[in-house]
């Protein structure tokens, strides 16, 4: 059996987990606290994700997560910082 994808991220050394994706107020906002549990640094891209029900639910997850699991940000600000601006 191969390595599990935690293996495979700390072997390569791994420390920040981008999220995007549907569900942010469940199964991103889960992922990502796993994440965090587990060490990693978790940064939810917000304007990358779509929630499920009311947008206040949407923004309980980017509050929780300043808060207390990672960071929120922008596609913008990452692309900023990927090329170094």
């Amino acid at each position: 059996m191969g390595a599990t994808l935690y293996e495979t991220l700390t072997e390569i050394g791994t420390r920040h987990l981008f999220f995007v994706g549907v569900a942010t107020n469940i199964c991103v906002e889960t992922t990502l606290r796993h994440a965090c549990c587990l060490g990693f640094h978790p940064v939810i891209i917000s304007d990358a994700v779509a929630g499920v029900g009311p947008k206040s639910k949407v923004e309980a997850t980017f509050y929780n997560v300043r808060l207390s699991f990672g960071y929120v940000t922008r596609t913008k600000e990452i692309l900023r910082a990927l090329r170094g601006d």
